[in-house]
């Protein structure tokens, strides 16, 4: 095992060294071939950041060995690319701990989230990473008097729009916040056509520069209210590679600018554009699970997972009014918890807790996809069958009776307890309503209870009083079974 993951981790390591090189020397070959300032975006240093964050801080060794190729390759020493690239090393180690340290989510779905990651490359990261690596040139004399200042904050930024792009994508690339509805899909494609026309045609309906990119705030915030933040800093990425494209080539709003104009303006929409629709993003994005939470709390049973009482009976009563419509056959049960309240006095409310728990997942396992199962207070369950006679419910009940006898639930020290639990069933007829049906299933439950308990009682809503009651003897011998007023069986794993 540890063998394999060592090898996992020289694998992803070796990918990574291969892709920053790869990544670093296109942009390099941009620059020199095309004119591009290369601290326009330097995408190899956000797809290091993402690595680490996403693999842990080992395959940081990747970056050393990609950088150090690559400044080789652009001219350094050795000693000035040994520098560069333990520099970078570095910075990707202190970037994944910090970001492990703060407890933020690769997922990005909480302000608190894009703010941290923000901070951390404009604040600590790329301020490292520019002293770094203009200290490497500096040892080389290929700094030119009076050229430290702004090559640092070339250096500083360049690397930042690259790590504020690509990190943000790659991590929720790997961890999807969610998908983006219909409405979220077209507010992406309408937005990067219209920031896209925006660029193309500013020049043409006399827009100067500042203003086309100011166009694309509402619309980066339009993505950040309708999708998901995922799709987001797809969006972002797509619109802020167009802009540096066009802006690298002095191309639509930029063509009359110098570059040093055009290198303020890119910086200014990379930096701040994208970082505001990703901070508006995870705040809808919170906003939206706030919601759902609460819409679950208002049906579900925050303990056991299953249908709260409100919920569940709102529910019954429509299938109930359906089946008597419909002339359906359909069966109620009631399920109570044997001695219950000495598993609590033995070994506290938190294994109680765990208990239910248990027996409701065996419950949900065994029961079909039409029926519902509630909680109706305390150790009281409640399932409706529709479309089912009484005969095949208490097949279903016996099997999950048996299901529930059988497992052990572990409580502490080894110790696990074979709960068990008494059942009435009873169907329905057509003058009931759901309430009657249930008093009725719980009437038989009470007779289950009253007759050594760990079995179930089948009360025929349609014939009349005891006559309709049978009961299901439980398959276990009667030695097996739990003696009235005694606590559930307990046996050492």
């Amino acid at each position: 095992m540890l063998k394999r993951a060592w090898g996992r981790l020289a694998l992803l390591s070796l990918f990574l060294a291969v892709l920053y090189y790869a990544l670093g020397a296109l942009t390099l070959w941009l620059a020199a071939e095309f004119g591009i300032v290369t601290s326009l975006v330097f995408p190899a240093e956000g797809v290091a950041l993402a690595f680490c964050i996403l693999f842990g801080p080992r395959v940081a060794v990747g970056i050393l060995l990609g950088q150090f190729l690559l400044a080789l390759t652009s001219g350094l020493s050795i000693p000035a690319a040994s520098i560069v690239a333990s520099v970078n090393m570095v910075e990707g180690i202190i970037g994944v701990l910090v970001f492990r340290y703060l407890r933020l989510s690769p997922s990005l779905s909480r302000p608190r989230d894009c703010l941290g990651i923000f901070l951390l490359i404009v604040v600590l990261l790329q301020p490292l990473s520019a002293s770094g690596g203009l200290f490497a040139h500096w040892i080389e004399g290929s700094i030119p008097p009076g050229g430290f200042q702004s090559l640092w904050v070339s250096w500083w930024m360049g690397n930042a729009v690259g790590q504020l792009i690509f990190t943000p994508l790659l991590l929720t690339w790997f961890h999807p916040s969610r998908k983006a509805g219909f409405a979220g899909l077209l507010a992406i494609a309408g937005t990067i056509l219209a920031a896209w026309g925006a660029l193309f045609l500013g020049p043409f309906i006399k827009l100067d520069s500042i203003s086309t990119l100011v166009i694309t705030y509402p619309l980066l915030i339009s993505i950040g209210i309708h999708a998901s933040v995922s799709n987001t800093a797809r969006a972002n990425a797509v619109l802020a590679l167009s802009i540096v494209w066009l802006g690298g080539f002095g191309l639509g709003p930029f063509e009359p600018l110098s570059m040093a104009a055009r290198y303020k303006y890119i910086v200014f929409i990379a930096v701040t554009a994208s970082g505001l629709s990703m901070l508006i993003a995870s705040m809808f994005a919170q906003h939206r699970r706030l919601i759902e939470q609460l819409h679950k709390l208002s049906y579900i049973d925050s303990l056991t997972g299953i249908s709260n009482r409100a919920h569940f009976i709102e529910g019954a009563e429509a299938m109930v009014l359906r089946a008597q419509t419909e002339k359906r056959p359909l069966a109620v049960l009631m399920m109570d918890f044997d001695h219950f309240k000495k598993v609590n006095d033995t070994f506290g409310h938190a294994v109680g807790d765990k208990v239910l728990q248990f027996v409701a997942a065996i419950c949900l396992a065994n029961i079909r996809k039409g029926d519902i199962i509630g909680r109706l207070g305390g150790e009281e369950f409640a399932i409706v069958f529709p479309d089912t006679t009484l005969a095949e419910a208490t097949k279903i009940a016996e099997r999950l009776r048996s299901a529930i006898s059988a497992t052990g639930i572990p409580a502490r020290d080894g110790i696990e307890i074979n709960q068990t639990v008494s059942m009435g069933i009873t169907d329905l007829q057509r003058e009931d309503t759901f309430q009657v049906a249930l008093n009725r299933a719980d009437q038989a439950l009470l007779q289950a209870k009253r007759r050594e308990r760990n079995r179930i009682v089948v009360c025929d809503g349609g014939a009349s009083d005891h006559e309709g009651w049978a009961e299901v003897i439980p398959f276990a011998t009667p030695a097996a079974a739990t003696p009235q007023g005694a606590a559930p069986a307990l046996r050492t794993s």
